[in-house]
């Protein structure tokens, strides 16, 4: 299954992705929007494999409690929910076609940037020690040495998985999943005008974000999904069965 999002920006659009067990089975869709203007995505499979994406804008929230201002701040939190063990999972995140990104990663954030005369624009997710911190909140417990860090050294040096800010976006591959083991992961996109803090931080700061935040900022709380579905979002009404 093929999962994509896409969100405009002033150099073009950011492409968000995520790839499970492409068999070629028929992948069904169904899109609907929160009272909060979050708008919430759903792909299965008639094998039961379901992933979810809810994608919110969050710059009036950010920029009410922050010192720099962001022009835009999005967020697209992927859950993965299966009945079935899975291939292994890739997320990806593909900065503006024409622009070359340069990798500009913290502490906990693996984020790149492109950069115009006019705009900066940001694209950040979970580093390999973030990824290590939320296996059993969030990301499954039998991931656990299998992403992130373990005894000191990056699990990337170890094995294929691992969180890379690369030349044309960031790339997220993860474990397979065992049945009724639910993932949550995100990805956070913001620009602002090229000069518009000292130190061009601004979109930096703005995508170092959480699924928790995300999901508040959407209205649905800081709760993360479980094989049901995220909690008090409403059920889309029609097509499909049955979430796993």
């Amino acid at each position: 299954m093929l999962a994509v999002l896409q969100v405009s920006t002033p150099l073009g659009p950011v492409v968000v992705s995520i790839e499970v067990d492409t068999a070629g089975e028929p992948v069904h869709e169904q899109q609907a929007e929160l009272p909060s203007g979050a708008v919430l995505s759903r792909w299965w499979t008639d094998s039961r494999l379901e992933v979810r994406a809810l994608l919110v804008r969050y710059d009036d929230a950010w920029n009410a409690r922050q010192h720099f201002t962001a022009s835009g701040c999005w967020g697209v939190v992927w859950s993965v929910l299966t009945e079935r063990t899975t291939s292994p999972v890739l997320v990806r995140a593909a900065t503006p076609l024409g622009h070359v990104a340069f990798p500009n990663t913290g502490e906990c954030l693996e984020a790149t940037e492109v950069e115009s005369s006019s705009w900066i624009v940001t694209v950040g997710g979970p580093d390999d020690e973030l990824l290590a911190a939320r296996v059993g909140s969030g990301l499954p417990a039998s991931w656990a040495g299998k992403v992130g860090w373990r005894f000191g050294v990056p699990v990337a040096a170890q094995g294929p998985y691992s969180a890379t800010a690369g030349a044309d976006g960031v790339t997220w591959v993860l474990p397979p999943l065992e049945p009724r083991e639910p993932a949550t992961t995100h990805v956070a996109i913001a620009w602002a005008p090229t000069g518009a803090d000292d130190d061009g931080v601004t979109g930096w700061f703005a995508v170092d974000t959480c699924p928790g935040d995300l999901l508040e900022h959407a209205g649905v709380g800081p709760t993360r999904p479980h094989r049901h579905g995220w909690p008090h979002v409403p059920r889309l009404a029609v097509g499909g069965p049955p979430a796993p």
